[in-house]
């Protein structure tokens, strides 16, 4: 009985440590605090704590943070600068490459930001709002047909999509 009981303290105390080792490790973990400063609202912090997070290792994710923050912030300047920058490295990641779509739909340079988008619908043909925001694109230079295709679109491959929904409802009245 004395064994059995001495394994099981033994056990509790590696798991103990274990526990110890992560919580050390992480609490220092720079992408782990641009997270927390991001969910405060501290866009800045937290940009400044992913970049160093970048310096430690290369992650797409990480440049995905920094460009929404960016755009957030609605400095698209810097926004199009990092997503170029992650996309140098990851030139598939469709994720960078919608992000990078948006800045460019907000700069308002509509060519681009539809080749990007079609870019995303070749690599990702069910992308969340990838045909939402070429439906976007086109009612905003006066294309209402091309618009509401895209809209029904997106709601086939993507039916939650509240906002589609609305511009099909509105196409009608």
């Amino acid at each position: 009985m004395l064994k059995n009981k001495n394994f099981w303290i033994i056990i509790f105390a590696i798991f103990i440590y274990i526990g110890i080792q992560f919580y050390n490790k992480n609490k220092n973990n720079p992408e782990l605090l641009g997270d927390k400063y991001f969910q405060h609202k501290e866009i800045e912090k937290a940009i400044e704590f992913w970049e160093k997070a970048l310096k430690e290792r290369n992650n797409k994710e990480i440049y995905e943070k920094i460009v929404v923050s960016y755009i957030i912030k609605n400095d698209l300047e810097e926004a199009n600068k990092w997503a170029n920058i992650g996309l140098t490295y990851f030139p598939n990641y469709v994720n960078l490459i919608f992000n990078l779509a948006l800045v460019n739909f907000y700069q308002g340079k509509y060519s681009e930001s539809i080749q990007l988008l079609d870019s995303v619908l070749e690599k990702d043909s069910y992308f969340p709002n990838a045909h939402y925001l070429k439906g976007l694109i086109f009612e905003t230079i006066g294309e209402k047909q091309k618009a509401k295709q895209e809209y029904i679109k997106e709601v086939n491959v993507n039916p939650i999509c509240q906002k589609a929904w609305e511009k099909i409802k509105n196409e009608k009245n």
